[in-house]
Parts: C-alpha cells; sequence; structure tokens
C-alpha cells in the first residue's frame, strides 16, 4: 500500500500525526496497561533489565512478554510478506 503524497506539507502532516498517535500510544499502554511501551521495544528491553536487576521477577516476567510478542509480530510480518 503506497500512499501518494505529492507536497511537504502532507509529508509532515502525516509524519506529525503519526507521532502523536505514537506517543498517545505508549502513554496509554504505560499508564494503564501494565506500565510497558506498545511502541518503544528498548524502553521495554531497559525496563526488563532493570526489573531483572531488581530481581522483581512478576515485573520481569510482564517486560519479557511485551519483548516476546514484538519478536512474533516483526516475524509474522515477515511470513506474510513473503
Amino acid at each position: 500500500m503506497a500512499l501518494n503524497m505529492t507536497s511537504d506539507s502532507e509529508r509532515l502532516t502525516a509524519a506529525c500525526v503519526l507521532s502523536v498517535v505514537g506517543g498517545f500510544l505508549d502513554i496509554y499502554t504505560y499508564l494503564y496497561r501494565g506500565h510497558v511501551f506498545a511502541n518503544a521495544v528498548t524502553g521495554n528491553m531497559v525496563l526488563f533489565g532493570l526489573s531483572l536487576a531488581d530481581c522483581d521477577w512478576a515485573l520481569s516476567g510482564r517486560y519479557l512478554m511485551a519483548i516476546l510478542s514484538y519478536a512474533c509480530g516483526v516475524f509474522a510480518t515477515n511470513v506474510i510478506h513473503r
């Protein structure tokens, strides 16, 4: 699916909308869905490492699940794309 954007202002508008939506989704999932990030797998990895260092196994499992879900999504996308 290709978007036909011809002007710089359309590209800028699309980039801004995607940034706002992505930021909102991260804030929402962090605050209301178990303190994990929806779009920032690196953030989940940092928090996973910190929770391991604190020996907080329940929290580590939550972050690990988010990381594994991301990896499964990447794998599924590659399989579907072929």
